[in-house]
């Protein structure tokens, strides 16, 4: 599947209310977050402050609760500019069992 069917198969989703919530998963730097880049402008073309980018800290093995705790803090407050709040778990398979 190109990046091209893949964004518009996602925003069809998101424009009929069908899901809120997507995995783009694939080999490292093969474009997922180009692809979420332009997912997101689709929405909110220069405000940033509607997308969380969750990211591990360098100097630890795993992504834990510490940085989970951004989502949830955010999760039920309403977007401040755009129609959605965004959040990117940037290297989710460094999510540790309790996060």
């Amino acid at each position: 599947m190109t990046r091209n069917q893949a964004k518009e198969i996602i925003l069809s989703q998101i424009k009929n209310q069908k899901s809120q919530t997507f995995l783009i998963e694939g080999s490292y730097k093969v474009g997922q977050l180009a692809l979420v880049r332009e997912i997101i402008q689709n929405f909110n073309s220069t405000n940033t402050q509607d997308v969380f980018w969750i990211d591990k800290d360098p100097e630890k093995s795993s992504l834990g609760l510490t940085e989970i705790a951004i989502i949830k803090h955010h999760i039920n407050q309403t977007p401040l500019y755009s129609q959605y709040n965004f959040f990117i778990i940037k290297n989710a398979d460094f999510l540790n069992k309790e996060a």
